[in-house]
């Protein structure tokens, strides 16, 4: 079975299956969330995919490795797993979403990233939502996770910014819709190729 990386974190479902079992991280249905990530033998077929969407499963994204995340409105993650093609299908987890360079560490371990963070330092982050999940509603929610005013989150294409203690990031990630969650980093200049660009050199006016 294939390595599975997403936001910088990797998991062997084959090797560390033991683990996830004993942190609680294998699902039994999906009752909890509308995501899900199918692992599969090879690239999909187009008769698979079909197979797949008369299931349910609506595929919004591949991620490395053999691996998809769709979004699966049914509970039942049986009938996906019978699948002769399909090796691996678990709901998407929480683990993924917290880049490790927001974590006390930035170790890229799915297991260690469960560990939430007690700091009431603030930071700036964008969060990403799963394909088509954008809403008003999702908005607020992402707003009340983060302990904000929803004027207060700047929602852009299928992501929105937000000031929030490091405490809180959990709290985002709990939230079905979000994919992951990334450090915001405000461009800047940082060259006289592109002061030039912006016809702001050194000296320039006086």
């Amino acid at each position: 079975m294939a390595t599975i990386t997403i936001n910088g974190i990797s998991i062997d479902p084959a090797k560390q299956a033991p683990a996830l079992a004993a942190t609680n991280l294998l699902s039994a249905d999906a009752s909890q969330s509308n995501f899900i990530l199918v692992q599969t033998t090879a690239p999909l077929t187009a008769g698979e995919r079909k197979q797949l969407a008369d299931l349910g499963a609506e595929i919004l994204e591949y991620v490395p490795e053999q691996t998809y995340i769709c979004r699966y409105k049914p509970e039942d993650l049986n009938r996906l797993r019978a699948l002769p093609f399909i090796t691996w299908v678990n709901t998407y987890l929480h683990g993924f979403k917290v880049s490790p360079r927001l974590r006390p560490t930035a170790q890229a371990n799915l297991l260690a990233a469960a560990a939430p963070s007690q700091s009431k330092d603030r930071v700036t982050v964008e969060v990403v939502l799963h394909k088509d999940s954008m809403s008003d509603a999702v908005r607020n929610r992402i707003a009340a996770a983060a302990g904000v005013d929803p004027s207060q989150v700047q929602a852009g294409r299928g992501k929105v910014r937000v000031n929030v203690e490091e405490r809180r990031l959990n709290a985002l990630a709990a939230i079905d819709e979000v994919r992951h969650i990334e450090k915001y980093y405000p461009p800047k200049l940082s060259n006289n190729i592109a002061r030039g660009l912006i016809n702001a050199r050194p000296g320039a006016g006086r």
